[in-house]
């Protein structure tokens, strides 16, 4: 699905075009190739073709870097692209540090605190809402879907709890959720059965941050269901995380598939960190974003450092 292949049967579409099919979020082949690089599409555990389970990778993309660099058509130099689920294994990525990856475009970014799907990031203030259950619908990844097995004491408590839930048992696609106990469209699932961050995360995103230390290229648009996991994630890694970033926010605007407004800036930065081309993207103002009302860009630039959050954006 994320091939070239489907790229030139699909023309551009709007967010609210009947042809969007949003996960398509890998980028366009064929302008990358014609610009002088090569694309590599991989497939997580659990995943597509993939054998395995989803979340046991903790350092398949360490592997996958080391065997792109000791194939022929390498030069040794990584970069890694992609926007959503494809920007969240791009944090994943940095913080296993093979030093052949030397830049991120993490565009759309995905949580900061708790993983890609963490529950600050995701659900803030703490009021649930269906994305998760939309992306079981375009899902490559394996579920069980087979008859749900026993639960751990605790966990079948939480269960139980829930489906006494009368604001669950109005939605009973969601409610059917909750019976087959984590069978299926798992991350909503997690979000039902126990709608808190747990203990230790802020420390553990913490850890995470000091180990990025790659430049990276990150954003989001102020549009519908996702922007509060991208647009906050997107805020929190640029604040958290040092060395060299850039940060650009749009307008309420879904990207068309796959993505194409971005290649421009894409490149840019990938000729500047991958082939050393003076593109003068470093020499630019840091924080871009669209002022919505008037309707125009304006810039920022990174401000005093603080104690707790890293930087601030002023």
């Amino acid at each position: 699905m994320q091939g070239p292949d489907i790229a030139d049967v699909l023309p551009p579409q709007p967010a609210n075009a009947p042809l969007w099919f949003g996960p398509i979020e890998a980028g366009d082949t064929r302008r990358f190739v014609a610009n002088g690089y090569v694309h590599v599409i991989a497939q997580p555990r659990g995943s597509a073709k993939s054998e395995g389970h989803y979340g046991h990778e903790d350092t398949d993309h360490y592997d996958t870097i080391e065997w792109i660099t000791q194939q022929p058509w390498s030069n040794g130099k990584v970069g890694m692209v992609g926007i959503s689920g494809y920007a969240g294994e791009q944090w994943r990525a940095a913080a296993q540090g093979h030093p052949a990856l030397k830049a991120i475009f993490p565009y759309d970014a995905c949580s900061a605190y708790g993983g890609m799907f963490g529950f600050r990031d995701f659900y803030p203030g703490g009021v649930l809402h269906a994305f998760p259950y939309l992306l079981d619908v375009f899902s490559t990844v394996h579920e069980s879907r087979g008859i749900p097995a026993e639960l751990p004491p605790q966990e079948e408590e939480l269960v139980r709890a829930a489906l006494r839930n009368p604001d669950y048992k109005m939605y009973m696609n969601l409610y059917n959720i909750l019976t087959q106990r984590g069978q299926r469209t798992f991350i909503m699932y997690r979000s039902m059965i126990a709608p808190w961050e747990p203990d230790g995360t802020a420390d553990a995103a913490q850890e995470l941050f000091k180990k990025i230390r790659i430049p990276f290229y990150t954003g989001s648009g102020a549009y519908a269901y996702t922007y509060k996991l991208h647009w906050l994630g997107a805020q929190h890694f640029f604040q958290n995380c040092t060395g060299p970033r850039k940060l650009l926010f749009t307008g309420p605007a879904h990207l068309e598939r796959p993505f194409h407004q971005y290649h421009d800036e894409i490149l840019r930065w990938y000729d500047h960190w991958l082939k050393g081309v003076d593109t003068g993207i470093m020499k630019e103002p840091r924080v871009r974003y669209w002022l919505m009302g008037a309707n125009e860009w304006r810039t920022g630039r990174i401000g005093p450092c603080r104690k707790r959050s890293g930087s601030s954006i002023t």
